[in-house]
């Protein structure tokens, strides 16, 4: 049995401290490994009314612990692909989030995708094209006041035209409570491939905001697949998932970061949730760590 399922040997039940949320139940046993135990695994959200805050496709979001929101998207419009995003505020007694305004911060993107540090740094990539022939990665770095309102700007730090760091498309990126970003992205050359990059903020106390990718030059080719999503937590243990084309069902990977350097996948090839909705794109991963 592996390290993996040896955590999961007996019944959980955790409450999250937000009050709005309720109870995460998961009914886990030392055979958690199989992906038969997995499915059966349930979890229930107590989800507030869904509201309407803006119209656009393609929506991403991070939250920070104290509740600042960073959302990311494209507009909805149809003469131009422009990437805007929100600041937004999360009360932990009603569940209600209160939006700024909408800003505009890249006028032709797709796929962005976005992070922020328990310091208040915001990362976000996404692609210059919608399709995986021709589409080049690239991201921004800036910061934010985890104390001030939602009407704030984000204070970009790096080029505001966007720095590029691969070709792909589709891609994701999380960081953990100890500052190792971890991206995924699929191929942008028309290949079937899924990739993942490590990186840090090169030196953010010293101005320095840009990304040193610690996988080297490239991405890692890990499986195939499309729509990749990614999550790093503070024991830089990586949970992924992603879509299969032509396939309609959802895969996932568990591994773990050696040495910064690399990530060390529990297997091969990805388990398959064989229960469940059936969808032909991943879902995003929102990571919280305390402060």
């Amino acid at each position: 049995m592996s390290n993996f399922a040896k955590q999961a040997t007996a019944s959980t039940l955790l409450c999250l401290s937000l009050p709005f949320f309720g109870c995460i139940g998961q009914a886990q046993t030392d055979t958690a490994d199989d992906a038969s135990t997995a499915s059966a695994n349930l979890t229930t959200l107590n989800w507030t009314t869904p509201a309407v805050y803006d119209t656009g496709i393609y929506s991403n979001l991070a939250m920070h612990a104290n509740g600042l929101i960073v959302e990311v998207h494209v507009t909805e419009s149809s003469a131009h692909n422009g990437l805007y995003y929100h600041i937004g505020k999360l009360d932990p007694t009603s569940g209600t989030i209160t939006w700024g305004d909408s800003h505009l911060f890249i006028s032709s993107g797709a796929w962005p995708a976005v992070a922020i540090t328990k310091e208040g740094h915001v990362i976000i990539t996404y692609s210059d094209g919608f399709y995986n022939c021709c589409s080049d990665l690239k991201y921004l770095v800036g910061t934010v006041d985890l104390n001030g309102n939602t009407s704030q700007t984000i204070k970009f730090k790096t080029s505001t035209n966007g720095t590029k760091f691969d070709t792909g498309f589709h891609d994701s990126v999380s960081v953990n409570g100890l500052g190792l970003i971890a991206e995924a992205h699929q191929s942008g050359q028309g290949g079937d491939g899924i990739f993942y990059r490590l990186g840090r903020l090169t030196n953010p106390n010293a101005g320095d905001f840009s990304i040193t990718w610690l996988t080297g030059s490239g991405g890692q080719r890990y499986d195939k697949g499309v729509d990749p999503k990614i999550s790093i937590n503070d024991d830089n243990d990586v949970v992924e998932v992603h879509g299969v084309a032509n396939e309609g069902l959802l895969h996932y990977i568990r591994g773990k970061v050696m040495f910064d350097s690399s990530i060390q996948f529990e297997q091969l090839h990805p388990r398959l949730e064989s229960s469940g909705s059936r969808a032909t794109s991943a879902p995003v991963a929102v990571s919280l760590w305390p402060t």
